[in-house]
C-alpha cells in the first residue's frame, strides 16, 4: 500500500481535488483518506485535515476557489437526517460564494474511528499486537461496551444541549462531567472497567446544564423546559444503551468510536503489557500509577503504533468483493470524486 509521505512535503499542494476532513496530520482521518484515495481514484487528491468541524468552513472558503473540494465531517451525535440537512445548507452557502464543492457530507457513523472499531477490523489487529486470542479481545470489547452505555448517553445529552445554545449564544463551551465519579474508569487493581453510577451521572449532568444556564444570565427561561426534556432523554438513552452486545450495530453507528478504542486499548495494555522501552519486553501498564500527562503521552504512543495496522485492516475489507453498508458508503464517496 502507498505510504504516507512526511509532513514537510505537504506544501504547496498540487492535487486536482482537495478533501477536507476533521482531525490532524497525525490522525486516523488523514492517514486513512490519503491511502484510500490513492487506491480508489485516478485523480490526484490532497487530504486537508482541518482540526474541528467549525474550521472546515474557513478552509473551504480559503482554497475552494482555486480547486474543487469535497468535505467529510464527523456526524457526531446528530441523526443522519440532521447531518444531511446541515451539510445541504453548507453546500448551498459555499456554492453561492463561488466555492467549487463536489460534495459536503458526513460519515454515516459517529466519526472515523467507528469504522476502525468494527469487530472484524479491530479484533484481529489487537489480538496480534497484544499477543492474545481473538476471543479474549472480543470478551474485553464486550466489557468496554457494557461500561460505556451510561457515559455515551451523557455525552449525547451534552452535545444536544450545546446544539440548543449554538444559534443564540456565541459562548457554547460546556464543561465535561467529572472524571472521578461520572466517567468510566479502568481500575487496574481490580482489572476491570468500572461504569459510573447512573444516578451520579444524572446529578452531574443536571448540575453542569444548570450552571451553564446560570452563567448565561439571560434568556435562561426559554431553555428550562428543553433541559428537562434532555434529562428525560438521558434516561431513555440509558435504558436503550445499557445492555448492548459487541455485535450490535447500535454502538458502532452512534457512539464515539474513539472512546471505545481508548478504553479497550488501555485495558489490554494493562492486562497483556506493552513494550515501553525497546529491548526490555512487554510490561503491564498500571495506568493508576501514571499522572495524566504521562498517561496521555503513552496513549498517543500506543495509538501511533496501532494506527497503520487498523488502517490497513479496514482498507483490506473495503477492497474485498463482498457488499456491506461500509463498502457501499466508501465506494459512493470514491465515485463522487471523479
Amino acid at each position: 500500500m502507498p505510504s504516507v509521505t512526511s509532513y514537510i512535503s505537504r506544501y504547496p499542494r498540487s492535487g486536482q481535488i482537495a478533501i477536507l476532513c476533521e482531525g490532524t496530520v497525525a490522525g486516523f482521518e488523514f492517514d486513512l483518506l490519503e491511502i484510500w484515495t490513492a487506491l480508489n481514484s485516478h485523480l490526484q487528491v490532497d487530504v486537508w485535515p482541518c482540526g474541528k468541524r467549525a474550521s472546515i468552513v474557513g478552509m473551504a472558503d480559503a482554497i475552494g476557489r482555486s480547486r474543487p473540494i469535497a468535505v467529510i465531517e464527523d456526524r457526531d451525535f446528530r441523526t443522519l437526517e440532521e447531518a444531511e440537512i446541515d451539510c445541504a445548507r453548507q453546500l448551498r452557502d459555499r456554492r453561492s460564494r463561488a466555492i467549487q464543492v463536489k460534495y459536503w457530507k458526513t460519515w454515516k457513523r459517529h466519526e472515523i474511528e467507528n469504522y476502525l472499531v468494527e469487530p472484524s477490523v479491530l479484533v484481529p489487529v489487537l489480538a496480534d499486537r497484544f499477543s492474545t486470542s481473538e476471543s479474549h479481545v472480543t470478551d474485553r470489547l464486550q466489557e468496554v461496551i457494557t461500561s460505556l452505555g451510561i457515559d455515551q448517553a451523557a455525552q449525547y445529552i451534552l452535545y444536544r444541549f450545546k446544539c440548543l445554545l449554538s444559534d443564540k449564544h456565541p459562548d457554547t463551551y460546556i464543561a465535561g462531567l467529572p472524571r472521578k465519579n461520572a466517567r468510566p474508569r479502568l481500575d487496574c487493581k481490580a482489572g476491570q472497567v468500572n461504569a459510573p453510577d447512573r444516578n451520579l451521572v444524572k446529578d452531574a449532568l443536571t448540575k453542569t446544564l444548570g450552571e451553564k444556564l446560570i452563567s448565561l444570565k439571560k434568556d435562561t427561561g426559554s431553555f428550562d423546559q428543553d433541559v428537562q426534556k434532555l434529562l428525560v432523554e438521558f434516561d431513555a438513552r440509558c435504558d436503550s444503551w445499557l445492555n448492548l452486545q459487541a455485535n450490535s450495530s447500535e454502538w458502532r453507528l452512534h457512539w464515539g468510536g474513539k472512546e471505545v478504542l481508548h478504553l479497550l486499548v488501555r485495558l489490554l495494555a494493562w492486562e497483556c503489557g506493552w513494550e515501553t522501552v525497546l529491548g526490555q519486553g512487554k510490561q503491564r501498564i498500571d495506568w493508576d500509577m501514571l499522572d495524566r500527562a504521562k498517561a496521555e503521552a503513552l496513549d498517543r504512543e500506543i495509538e501511533s503504533d496501532l494506527q497503520p495496522l487498523l488502517v490497513e485492516s479496514l482498507l483490506l475489507q473495503l477492497q474485498s468483493t463482498s457488499a456491506t453498508d461500509i463498502q457501499d458508503e466508501w465506494r459512493d464517496l470514491a465515485t463522487q470524486l471523479t
